[in-house]
């Protein structure tokens, strides 16, 4: 199983209020004051909030790999640069989409060539629960790029 497909599931919903209300946190904590445009980069970011920032392009790369290689394109990475482009700053952009293609790379290489053919992940429902978490986070990082846009 690929890494935290654990967290799937009915903590999956609570975990993604958590995820919007760091994220949100973050946001409204970083904002710079009205008259700076600038974008969030990994520097506004705490070492620990850096760590899960890395733990979840890991996830998430992991996911949409394993999605691809059940027949569905996600094209997450891409989606998702565009959606947060506003409001991240453009290396920073560069930096995790690099480390999220490694992760996905290695992935399609080291995992079960054939996910979706196993009966857990039939059984689980798992392959609309994979890509609904990728879309939810899309979804959540339009809504914080434009509260961000609003605040800064």
């Amino acid at each position: 199983m690929a890494p935290g497909l654990q967290s799937i599931g009915r903590h999956g919903r609570v975990w993604s209020i958590r995820v919007l209300l760091f994220a949100f946190t973050l946001l409204s904590a970083t904002a710079p004051a009205p008259a700076q445009q600038l974008n969030l980069g990994l520097d506004d970011l705490s070492e620990s909030q850096r760590k899960q920032l890395w733990e979840r392009v890991d996830r998430y790369a992991g996911y949409a790999a394993i999605l691809h290689l059940c027949g569905i394109e996600t094209k997450f990475d891409t989606r998702f640069v565009d959606t947060v482009r506003s409001c991240v700053d453009p290396k920073t952009v560069t930096k995790v989409t690099a480390f999220y293609r490694v992760i996905y790379n290695r992935t399609l290489k080291t995992a079960n060539q054939k996910p979706c053919d196993d009966p857990y992940f039939a059984k689980n429902n798992l392959v609309e629960k994979l890509r609904l978490t990728l879309e939810d986070q899309i979804s959540a990082a339009g809504k914080l790029c434009n509260t961000y846009k609003v605040i800064r």
